[in-house]
């Protein structure tokens, strides 16, 4: 009772230094989270193919492929949902003659293949060509098809695909990013990069990105391991800056891809707790005199989960990792256990792969991890 108090005491502290630093510190301290570039192609809806989900190489730009979807994209968007793990897609086109379409649907990330959640319909559009996840408030933003070549603003209800609308952004826009280090939504077309006023919808000219496309098809994506902005224009990947616009040529694709989105190395499964946005991976496995196997994964928060064994309804241990940067320059890991099995408990830190494991030995009942110096890999 003495150490869960006195833990309890010392993430109050922690909290309340980080809540009175304010968005400076979220902003210096906020951890890398190791992020895998994403994409989808449409070109299925000219072959009347299936779409295909690819990892993009981040040096190369060169998309390797995953798995298909079982699905038509066209002219869509991408966004991974932090609080949730899922990734969504837009604009999965489906025909039901004699008519068609357009859908909000999942992607699993390790098979490519998608889950139809609901049409995209409501707030003056019914297609959405650009995604984009505000962490910040836990809002997917999507952009809605408009007239006169203008695009509207629009919120995604992520369980229904339905379409909320904020306001017109006086331009043509095809790809969304939310920038989680500076708050922001930027959003680009054939000629430019624009600022997003997520309030009114209104769209800011940036810069010109020069990356010399025709392409009404672009993606783009803040990278979730460094804060890198990516672009895509179908055939090729750049990167560009923020502050102007400007774009720079990193190679060819290799694959029409016309969406792009960010994810952690760490995707949370049954068997895997991500936490702290993502950054840190827990898996743990247990051994019994009669049997062994992986332990199954529960989120609580976003600094806490907990393991079960045998039964969901049997807590074996609950494990949190605390960002401890602004007090001693360190992560915390602890750990209580509700067992007298052997526990293998592992830590890594998919920002520079770092792992740190706990181990409880059979028949001893679980010894306590208070752990206050487990990475020093800040910020």
């Amino acid at each position: 009772m003495t150490i869960l108090l006195h833990l309890l005491t010392l993430t109050r502290r922690l909290r309340t230094s980080t809540l009175i630093s304010g968005a400076l510190l979220l902003l210096i301290t906020a951890p890398a989270s190791g992020g895998l570039l994403y994409g989808v192609d449409s070109n299925a809806q000219q072959t009347g193919g299936t779409s295909r989900l690819f990892v993009i190489d981040k040096a190369t730009g060169h998309a390797n492929q995953i798995g298909e979807l079982g699905k038509q994209v066209f002219a869509g968007g991408m966004a991974y949902d932090s609080s949730s793990g899922i990734m969504y897609v837009s604009d999965i086109f489906v025909v039901t003659p004699p008519t068609f379409a357009n859908y909000l649907g999942s992607v699993n990330l390790s098979t490519g293949a998608a889950t139809l959640i609901g049409q995209l319909t409501g707030g003056g559009s019914n297609a959405v060509t650009g995604l984009a996840y505000d962490g910040a408030h836990d809002i997917l933003y999507g952009s809605g098809n408009g007239t006169s070549n203008m695009n509207r603003l629009v919120t995604v209800d992520r369980a229904t695909g339905g379409l909320t609308l904020v306001g017109s952004m006086g331009v043509r826009v095809d790809g969304l990013a939310y920038d989680k280090q500076t708050d922001s939504l930027y959003g680009i077309n054939a000629t430019s990069l624009y600022k997003v006023n997520r309030a009114t919808g209104t769209a800011t000219l940036v810069g010109p990105h020069g990356i010399g496309t025709t392409s009404l098809n672009l993606g783009l994506e803040f990278d979730q391991d460094d804060g890198r902005l990516f672009a895509s224009d179908t055939h090729s990947l750049f990167e560009l800056d923020p502050a102007t616009g400007a774009g720079t040529f990193i190679g060819t694709l290799g694959a029409e891809v016309e969406a792009l989105a960010s994810a952690p190395n760490c995707l949370p499964s049954a068997t895997t707790l991500c936490l702290n946005n993502g950054r840190f991976k827990v898996e743990a496995t247990y051994r019994t005199a009669q049997s062994a196997g992986p332990a199954h994964a529960v989120r609580l928060t976003d600094d806490s989960g907990y393991m079960w064994f045998f039964a969901n309804t049997n807590v074996e241990v609950v494990i949190k990792i605390l960002d401890a940067c602004a007090f001693n320059q360190k992560y915390w890991v602890f750990a209580a256990g509700l067992t007298d099995q052997q526990v293998d408990i592992t830590v890594t830190d998919t920002s520079n792969h770092v792992q740190k494991s706990y181990s409880n030995a059979l028949g001893r009942t679980f010894v306590t991890v208070t752990d206050t110096g487990a990475f020093s890999t800040c910020p």
